[in-house]
């Protein structure tokens, strides 16, 4: 149930976000949503796939930097660090933490916030400082 609700959500913000912004960022942003939705929603081979969110990484820092706040990039930057950590590390450290702790930092969580992160950028609602979030149309080159 929450499986389609996620997919729900993030093919919401495909469809609806699409002609408020330039087309080659859209399908940047499209793209790096569905990539970090198939991520959570299969985390079997984890460790063998995470180097896809690369491009989900990139797409968020660079909205962020766009942006012109501090907040949106300190937390893209946090996502980058937490998900550079080896599997080994977060292996030893959730090993030694006691039984009752839960672990709210893990790559699992980083990879959630990341898709919530794209979301928000694809419904055009990060917009730049001084910006009132109106973008003009989308022009398509196919069309011309």
């Amino acid at each position: 149930m929450a499986a389609a609700a996620a997919l729900g959500a993030t093919l919401l913000m495909v469809k609806s976000g699409g002609a408020a912004v330039p087309l080659i960022r859209t399908l940047d942003v499209e793209f790096a949503s569905m990539t970090t939705l198939a991520m959570l929603l299969s985390p079997v081979a984890w460790h063998h796939y995470v180097f896809t969110l690369a491009l989900p990484l990139v797409v968020l820092v660079a909205n962020a930097w766009v942006s012109g706040r501090r907040a949106p990039l300190v937390g893209a930057l946090s996502l980058v660090a937490v998900l550079s950590i080896p599997d080994d590390v977060w292996r030893a450290a959730w090993w030694g933490m006691p039984a009752g702790v839960p672990a709210l930092v893990s790559p699992g969580s980083a990879v959630l916030v990341l898709w919530a992160g794209l979301l928000r950028v694809g419904t055009g609602s990060l917009s730049p400082r001084g910006s009132t979030g109106v973008r003009p149309p989308a022009r398509c080159a196919l069309a011309e």
